[in-house]
């Protein structure tokens, strides 16, 4: 299994990312708003190379067992 991203890590929308940056919490989660419906997600928690990475995402659709009651939609992701 892969480590989560580090709390505190900074996570934008590779297409756009002077847009809307959001915050890595606890076990490398994060919560995000505004997005399309497929792109890469930019993620850095420093400042090397290596202290980046991006993740590539694809929402599901409306009535997925993926989305919560309260339209959240859960997701996993793979740094690459």
């Amino acid at each position: 299994m892969a480590n989560p991203v580090p709390f505190g890590a900074t996570v934008s929308d590779a297409a756009n990312p002077s847009e809307n940056g959001f915050i890595v919490g606890d076990r490398g989660q994060v919560y995000l708003t505004g997005l399309a419906e497929s792109g890469k997600l930019g993620v850095q928690w420093g400042k090397g190379g290596d202290s980046q990475c991006q993740v590539s995402y694809q929402l599901a659709r409306q009535h997925s067992q993926d989305i919560t009651a309260n339209g959240i939609q859960i997701m996993n992701g793979r740094c690459l």
